[in-house]
């Protein structure tokens, strides 16, 4: 250990699963009210859920809802960061661009997780 790069002994083995991030964008309110019904392992696991569910084809997300042009729609947008596996999460890309053109909308890993944790956790949207 005391040879140059001996250092390297010490270090922690990295673990083989490696966890890719989604950042899931929505409403402050809707962010504070899923950390109330779950905690962030629990979230992790719905989205893998999400995820798995999608790619089998027992779940379709719903589409986004956009406000109209200068409707006054101000509610503060933050995001809800969770981990995933990355060769999950890499699936989930690849399966979006074929989806989106058979939906008719931009369909991304983000807007699954999110479609499916409001209608896991009986969240609605103030529309």
């Amino acid at each position: 250990m005391l040879a140059p790069g001996g250092w390297q002994l010490l270090k922690q083995p990295t673990t083989s699963s490696a966890s890719g991030n989604v950042a899931i964008s929505m409403p402050r309110s809707t962010r504070e009210e899923l950390k109330q019904h779950a905690t962030d392992t629990s979230l992790s696991a719905d989205v893998t859920e999400a995820f798995k569910s999608f790619l089998e084809g027992t779940f379709t997300p719903d589409a986004p809802v956009r406000a109209r042009r200068n409707s006054g729609a101000t509610a503060e947008t933050v995001n809800l960061n969770v981990r995933v596996d990355s060769d999950l999460l890499q699936q989930v890309k690849d399966a979006a661009a074929e989806r989106s053109k058979e939906y008719g909308w931009m369909v991304t890993p983000a807007r699954v997780a999110f479609s499916y944790l409001t209608a896991k956790h009986k969240i609605t949207l103030a529309k």
